[in-house]
């Protein structure tokens, strides 16, 4: 039904609501911080249809969605319901680069189906010619956002969707508890001057409210953007144990939330490589724990053989 919906969007004259769920979408995959264009369809003087304005990189290390980089770099972003998409592409490439404005991306969203091979030989093309990366998303794309991502309550109410049922969850007294912390919690983490000197204390929050999105079943994407924050600044405070610990939650995470063995690989090689010079029980504990994970899923053969890591892990150090 959405593909539909988007198909026939230029026959109900519905321009004006796809760039306004083009521009939600690339706020919450791309970047946040989008000017809202107030000039006429098609960008207008501007010639964008939306840009990014700088934000300090103290608030954009702590976003959970999109790209930390869209604080401090410039993006152009061009929205189109043409079937003719090509040429439109082509001509919003020269538009932008004709302002002579120092953008270093360029995303442009189409309601037409792309197949892969053309839209990565558009890229390219265009990406040559201009001398900035050019991105294309397509209405594979933007379904994969709706249905894989979540955001179906966001696309109904931004195209105005009529008869499409969304799901309501009715919190019992221990969630809406739980969600009221992660509110208070991203007020905190939101604003720039409480952190200063307690950097710490900052990663902890925002671990913190990882596993409450955790406990609130929250949408994955979500969940892992809210713990790559934590590890951004957790890198920047430099503080192994804590690192070590961040690895952990996010491999336990993969493993029992969702059954995803590669992603549990990789943060359960980031604690053993912590730990094993640690003179901390926790932190052993820590990766005796995942250790007994990683046996449990090679022995049920959930890890290819060429990806074992008993034969070399823990049992064999000395």
């Amino acid at each position: 039904m959405f593909d539909h919906f988007l198909d026939t969007l230029t026959a109900r004259k519905e321009e004006y609501q796809f760039e306004h769920f083009c521009r939600l979408i690339a706020e919450r995959e791309i970047c946040p911080n989008l000017r809202i264009q107030t000039g006429p369809t098609g960008g207008g003087d501007s010639k964008v249809d939306s840009e990014n304005y700088p934000v300090a990189s103290e608030i954009a290390e702590r976003w959970w969605f999109g790209e930390p980089t869209g604080g401090a770099e410039r993006w152009a972003f061009a929205f189109s319901a043409k079937k003719k998409w090509v040429p439109k592409l082509k001509a919003d490439v020269a538009s932008i680069l004709s302002t002579q404005r120092p953008y270093s991306r360029i995303y442009f969203f189409t309601n037409q189906l792309v197949s892969d091979r053309v839209r990565a030989k558009t890229e390219d093309a265009l990406t040559k010619s201009a001398g900035i990366p050019v991105h294309i998303f397509d209405r594979n794309q933007l379904s994969h956002f709706v249905y894989e991502k979540g955001y179906l309550d966001l696309a109904v109410r931004a195209l105005h969707i009529e008869d499409v049922p969304v799901e309501t969850v009715k919190l019992g007294s221990l969630d809406t508890a739980r969600r009221e912390e992660l509110l208070q919690l991203d007020a905190q983490i939101a604003d720039p001057a409480r952190y200063e000197g307690a950097r710490y204390q900052l990663v902890e929050d925002c671990i913190r409210g990882a596993i409450l999105a955790r406990t609130l079943e929250r949408e994955r994407y979500e969940i892992e953007g809210r713990f790559s924050a934590a590890e951004r600044i957790a890198v920047g405070v430099g503080l192994t144990s804590q690192q070590l610990r961040l690895a952990y939650f996010r491999a336990w995470t993969a493993f029992w939330w969702y059954e995803d063995v590669g992603e549990f690989l990789t943060h359960y090689d980031v604690v053993e490589q912590l730990s094993v010079h640690s003179n901390e029980s926790e932190d052993l504990a820590r990766l005796c724990t995942l250790y007994q994970l990683l046996m449990s899923a090679e022995r049920l053969k959930q890890v290819a053989p060429e990806k074992s890591r008993v034969r070399t892990s823990l049992r064999y150090r000395r």
